[in-house]
């Protein structure tokens, strides 16, 4: 698998160089950004809103190139190009695909697997979050009760 660092690309041929003129890197690394599609503004906050939702990294870069017509003379919109790492591009497709234009690239079984962002804690770690909890808990309503008492003394000083 190769990629265009200029057009942010993938590209599963045996080509040296990408469609824009630019020679084609090797094996790209998880976090290199990779072009998801190209909406307008009116889809581009939709698009960005549900990859943050899913917790999908994403950058929005205005595209120069596209512009759409609208049906006032003289105003277009402009075209905006999403993308996100290699590491979650394959995520990305799954989750738009229903959702919106994006169509599955026809090289989808070749895409490396989304990285899990989730590690096992350790037995240590898990202790100490338990304990550290239940002593967060304990002081939490020892301050409600506190602060109840507090106001409710506040009160009955002002009608005795």
């Amino acid at each position: 698998m190769k990629y265009c660092a200029k057009c942010k690309k993938l590209n599963f041929t045996d080509d040296e160089k990408c469609t824009c003129g630019k020679k084609l890197k090797d094996n790209p690394s998880n976090d290199v950004p990779i072009a998801l599609t190209t909406v307008f503004t009116t889809e581009k906050d939709r698009i960005k809103a549900l990859l943050d939702d899913n917790g999908i990294p994403n950058s929005v870069q205005i595209s120069s190139e596209q512009t759409a017509p609208t049906s006032v003379p003289g105003f277009e919109t402009a075209a905006y190009t999403i993308s996100v790492p290699l590491g979650f591009y394959k995520r990305a497709v799954d989750l738009l695909v229903g959702t919106s234009d994006i169509k599955s690239p026809e090289n989808y079984d070749d895409l490396p697997e989304s990285e899990e962002q989730w590690e096992e804690m350790s037995l240590k770690k898990r202790a100490f979050v338990k304990f550290f909890s239940a002593i967060a808990f304990l002081v939490l309503v020892w301050l409600c009760v506190a602060g109840v008492d507090f106001v409710v003394d506040i009160i009955d000083k002002l009608f005795t």
